[in-house]
């Protein structure tokens, strides 16, 4: 079904007048940077027992399918 026709379906029996009309598009806005933040909100202490043991993280977009990987070293720049 077209937008449209979903709105005669649920408005079925009440008056309405289409305003207008746009298309859809998905987007989403996450970026490395914004996963890096999310890294951070881990906490300095649990990023610093990560870097001790060699462990990596990752980031998985739920939203867009974006995988990001952040190798120890980069967790410690992270950190500064």
């Amino acid at each position: 079904m077209k937008p449209t026709d979903v709105l005669r379906h649920v408005l079925d029996g009440l008056a309405y007048q289409e305003l207008d009309a746009m298309p859809v598009e998905f987007h989403c806005a996450c970026n490395r940077d914004r996963a890096a933040r999310a890294v951070l909100a881990l906490g300095r202490s649990e990023l610093e027992d990560m870097i001790s043991k060699g462990e990596h993280a990752d980031v998985y977009c739920h939203f867009c399918g974006e995988h990001y990987h952040f190798e120890p070293n980069e967790l410690s720049d992270l950190l500064g």
